[in-house]
């Protein structure tokens, strides 16, 4: 029996390039309901990327093992589920004529205008995070050898910064 988000999955890319919109924005809304996407960069000083994604220099960044077993294993015995995918990006919207060679291709590409994000990510099913932020924040367990490093934005306050010290400390 596959998980409720493959099946999704392969619904959406059957009509992902319908001209029907109505179409195009249910298959959306039932993906982002059930398939999260863990984003990654390869540059973690990337100003713009601070800008957008680390609250303006006052968050921070957690450095990675890209070569951790976490990011290789896979779930569900899936392929595109809990294994790191590298984003291509491309000038052009691709239009392929077989979408059953395709499997999640365009979940993994973006316009060119978005390469300066050198931008890896992972598709985790929704139904395994352990906590919900908000309606678009999700946790899920990571083993903490993961972590290798965390860079604190410029403008980080003394209390973010005393908290990861000590949970550093804590291991």
């Amino acid at each position: 029996v596959k998980n409720e988000a493959i099946k999704t999955i392969d619904y959406y890319l059957s009509y992902l390039y319908t001209e029907n919109d109505y179409v195009k924005n249910y298959f959306n809304d039932e993906l982002n309901k059930l398939i999260g996407v863990l984003s990654l960069t390869e540059t973690p000083d990337n100003i713009p990327m601070w800008a957008h994604y680390a609250k303006v220099h006052e968050g921070f960044v957690l450095i990675l093992n890209a070569n951790h077993n976490y990011f290789k294993n896979g779930l569900l015995m899936d392929k595109d589920f809990g294994i790191i995918r590298k984003v291509t990006y491309h000038e052009e919207k691709i239009i392929l004529d077989s979408m059953k060679e395709l499997k999640s291709e365009p979940l993994f590409q973006k316009h060119k205008s978005w390469e300066y994000e050198n931008e890896w990510r992972m598709l985790l099913p929704l139904d395994k995070k352990i906590e919900l932020i908000d309606p678009d924040i999700f946790l899920f367990e990571i083993p903490p050898d993961i972590i290798t490093g965390v860079i604190l934005g410029y403008r980080c306050d003394e209390k973010l910064k005393t908290y990861i010290y000590n949970l550093r400390k804590d291991k």
